[in-house]
């Protein structure tokens, strides 16, 4: 939030869609600008007018959001398992098949 060369202009959760950002972290209570949480839906996401997603999702599911981003020309960064892991043999010893392997190749270790 206090970030000098970013904005933070959207904040999306599953379970928390309707609530105050300071709602549901109390500390951030008088820095949250009023930010609702919206619902996750990564094809509205996509057609937002953003610059840069986090995202920190469960593995598996930051792979939805990180392909249907990167389609729509966005950047992203992943704070999950999904992109954490350059080799796909590794990912699948801990986690399973890697859920969007043609995008390996375009991620940043």
């Amino acid at each position: 939030l206090g970030h000098p060369r970013a904005e933070l202009s959207c904040v999306t959760s599953r379970t928390h869609a309707g609530k105050r950002l300071a709602q549901v972290i109390p500390g951030l209570r008088g820095m949250d600008r009023g930010l609702v949480f919206s619902d996750s839906d990564p094809a509205l996401l996509a057609e937002a007018d953003i610059d840069l997603y986090f995202l920190a999702l469960p593995h598996g599911a930051a792979a939805t959001y990180a392909r249907a981003l990167v389609s729509a020309g966005k950047r992203v960064i992943d704070l999950s398992a999904d992109f954490r892991i350059a080799d796909p043999a590794a990912y699948q010893r801990y986690y399973g098949e890697h859920p969007a392997p043609e995008l390996l190749s375009r991620a940043r270790f």
